[in-house]
Formats: C-alpha cells, structure tokens, sequence
C-alpha cells in the first residue's frame, strides 16, 4: 500500500496545458473556438546537422485533441487579428494519450 499518492491520479490530471498565440487568418479557428471543436496541435523542431545524406534528426511533439480557451476573438481595425489562448488537451476517441512525443534518428533497436 502506497504511504502518498500517486503522482499522476487520471481523470482531471489527463490532460495537458498550456497557451498558443494564433492568428486569424480565416473562418476555421473562430469556428472552432466558439462550436469548442476538436483540433490537434503538432511542433515539428529539426536539427542542422545531417545524421546520414538528407536526413535531419527532428522531434515532434502532438497534443492530437484540444481545446481553445481564453478571450473572444474580435475585429482589429483591419489589422491582422491576434489572440493568445489557454488551451487544454486531453486523451479521447482520436488518441488515447493527451500528448506524444517522437524522436527521428537512425538507431534500428526499438
């Protein structure tokens, strides 16, 4: 029997957090925010260096179902529309887990 509690308790725990500033380009994300539709977050960071002829080490990490939060966005003058969101992403029907992580190199062992 454990003397604490477990680090990670599921439920309101499975999730993860942070905040995006995105720009308004078109319709998609005013939709998304107000209806609270699913979307999917993916950073793509590759490295300089070549590991074989053309290939870049690289690292992904995807939170494949969040969630906007924060203002309303709203018209800026004419100006391209900015607004920074807390987002929250969580495990469901589309992925299991709220967020991966993957490494590209060339090591063949699992």
């Amino acid at each position: 029997m454990r003397s604490r509690p477990a680090a990670y308790g599921g439920g309101k725990d499975d999730a993860v957090s942070g905040s995006i500033t995105l720009e308004y380009t078109e319709r998609a994300f005013v939709d998304a925010y107000l209806e609270q539709l699913d979307l999917s977050l993916v950073l793509t960071f590759e490295g300089t260096q070549e590991i074989a002829d053309g290939v870049l080490p690289m690292l992904q990490v995807s939170v494949p179902l969040l969630r906007l939060n924060g203002d309303v966005p709203t018209s800026n003058g004419g100006d391209v529309i900015t607004v920074q969101h807390q987002f929250v992403g969580l495990s469901g029907s589309t992925a299991p887990e709220p967020i991966y992580a993957v490494y590209r190199s060339l090591d063949a062992a699992p």
